[in-house]
């Protein structure tokens, strides 16, 4: 008589794996922090045992899904909580920051504010040579950080905790909410899932500099979640939001906002409230420039106003294109150029492609009407990276673009798939 082997079903092996990963996690955090004591460095090696609970984390979620089981919340922040005890001596050291680092700048401007009781940013307060008081660099983040600062008065590593459970906390409930096989075909599934646990390093390495990025991907994450709920006015005050973090990507919002508008069957007199809503946050650094500078300003300065120019100072002209300099660009925004980029900022950023090849998958299916806007929407979104340098803290703008692209592929195939 033949004995019979036992398979587990998909059930089991997602409790097992639960397990495994608490121990493995555990030995690995023990073993890392042996290795790399803690430093006063803001980001380095030693905080490699930082990485441990989310990317555990994001691992047995996105196996759960990919398996097509339904996974608990609560269980899958228990694995991060239970991960992160080891962690928690470290939450109260205080890590020193680099003035010339985009991070430096946020905390001197939130520190600024607070020591100023003030919402003036500081901008000038850093770099002396500037003369007026408007928004000098990205405005958003600085307020973000003095919310921290009020509560805990220095930079310490509980921020970075704090930041890292944020961002897995959203990203688990968009996969929970919107990658489901209620939602999609099984196919799908698989795919929206495994491309957000590949790109999911990046995003965790930019919260850990503590640099925008991030946050402005829980914004658009809970912006697609809101739009999925059919929660209209959140998506457009949250839409609007991202752009207060990443000034790049008014253009390509603001255009996507008014497009998905069109399509919304809702009584007009809720389009207007949305398009007033919208506006209002949308604005937020006008108003800033007009009270502290009093000056009509928008956008954050360029220091060199024209980098695809030959000569940065020179007038505009064909003769001027630096065209090697785009084409570099270009090559980086597509993840097919790893120049000067070091061994990690490589594997981090090898979702570029896939993300790639997905996205031109999807756009074949759509019709001709619906190319037209995608193309104009994807134009808007990646024309200041292939303008502007990109590659400080590769890919930190990348990785931005490319989850709003699939945020919208995403929400486009769950209403293909629901119509």
């Amino acid at each position: 008589m033949k004995r019979k082997h036992y398979r587990p079903s998909r059930e089991a092996i997602v409790h097992y794996l639960w397990v495994f990963l608490i121990i493995a996690g555990a030995l690995a955090e023990v073993f890392l922090l042996q290795q790399y004591p803690l430093s006063v460095q803001e980001f380095d090696p030693s905080l490699f045992p930082f990485f441990i609970p989310p990317i555990c984390t994001i691992f047995w979620v996105g196996s759960s899904n990919m398996l097509l089981q339904s996974f608990s919340i609560k269980k899958g922040l228990l694995l991060f909580l239970v991960l992160s005890i080891p962690l928690i001596p470290y939450f109260g050291s205080i890590f020193i920051l680099n003035p010339l680092d985009d991070s430096g700048r946020y905390f001197f401007y939130a520190q600024q504010m607070i020591e100023q009781r003030t919402l003036w940013g500081g901008d000038a307060a850093f770099y002396e040579w500037v003369e007026h008081k408007s928004y000098a660099t990205q405005p958003g983040y600085r307020y973000w950080n003095a919310l921290y600062l009020l509560m805990l008065e220095s930079p310490i590593r509980l921020i970075q905790f704090a930041n890292v459970f944020l961002f897995i906390f959203v990203i688990l409930h968009t996969i929970r909410a919107l990658i489901r096989p209620e939602n999609l075909s099984k196919k799908h599934v698989i795919i929206y899932t495994f491309l957000l646990m590949i790109s999911f390093p990046a995003g965790l390495k930019n919260c850990l500099q503590n640099l925008s990025e991030w946050l402005t991907v829980v914004v658009l994450l809970l912006s697609a979640l809101s739009y999925y709920r059919r929660q209209y006015l959140l998506f457009a005050l949250l839409l609007a939001l991202s752009c207060f973090f990443r000034q790049n990507l008014f253009f390509a919002n603001t255009f996507i906002f008014f497009v998905v508008l069109l399509t919304l069957k809702i009584v007009t007199r809720r389009k207007a409230v949305l398009v007033l809503g919208y506006l209002f946050v949308v604005l937020l650094p006008l108003y800033h420039n007009l009270f502290y500078d009093h000056r009509f300003k928008f956008f954050v300065d360029i220091w060199n106003p024209h980098p695809y120019l030959k000569q940065g100072d020179a007038a505009f002209s064909f003769q001027q294109i630096d065209f090697p300099y785009l084409f570099k660009n270009f090559l980086y925004n597509l993840g097919l150029y790893y120049g000067q980029l070091d061994v990690f900022q490589i594997l981090i950023s090898l979702f570029i492609p896939l993300f790639l090849l997905w996205i031109i998958n999807q756009w074949l299916l759509i019709t001709t009407h619906q190319k037209i806007i995608v193309s104009i929407f994807i134009v808007l979104l990646f024309a200041p990276l292939s303008l502007f340098p990109t590659i400080a803290y590769y890919p930190r703008f990348q990785y931005v673009v490319y989850m709003e692209l699939l945020l919208l592929a995403l929400l486009y195939d769950i209403q293909h798939q629901q119509s």
